[in-house]
């Protein structure tokens, strides 16, 4: 008689464990095996860390490269170039110190302008190097 019920119960066990009721399985489940990413965010307007007037050395023929970055707004300028002034500015942070600012171009003579420009910063101490120039830029009064 015992060895029936152990007979039975083992019998009731494996069954149990081939039909998944108890779920243990070998392999993690769907769900522990996707991490979830945070959603990438855009912010209004610009970070503050970048805000303010710089320009680089002055290198070649006596060229320079100039930024001003206002709390809504971009203005870059380049020896020979047409001023591109950008309104409706977002940032987004990349990580410590560096950014993206995503804003409409508008170009003062020359060409038209652009909607969501792209452009990557990277702040060095009081310095920043933007995406695209080789040149650092530094503050300036």
């Amino acid at each position: 008689m015992k060895r029936l019920t152990k007979l039975s119960l083992m019998v009731l066990g494996m069954t149990a464990l081939i039909g998944g009721n108890l779920n243990m399985t070998a392999q993690p489940s769907q769900a522990a095996k996707h991490k979830t990413t945070k959603k990438v965010k855009w912010h209004k307007g610009t970070p503050k860390a970048l805000r303010g007037k710089y320009q680089t050395k002055h290198f070649g023929a006596d060229l320079m490269s100039q930024y001003k970055i206002g709390p809504k707004s971009v203005w870059y300028w380049s020896s020979g170039m047409p001023v591109v002034t950008g309104s409706h500015v977002y940032y987004r942070s990349l990580g410590h110190h560096r950014y993206i600012l995503r804003y409409n171009a508008h170009w003062v003579g020359g060409k038209g302008g652009e909607k969501n420009q792209k452009s990557s910063f990277h702040k060095i101490g009081k310095n920043f190097k933007a995406s695209g120039d080789k040149m650092m830029f530094h503050p300036y009064k």
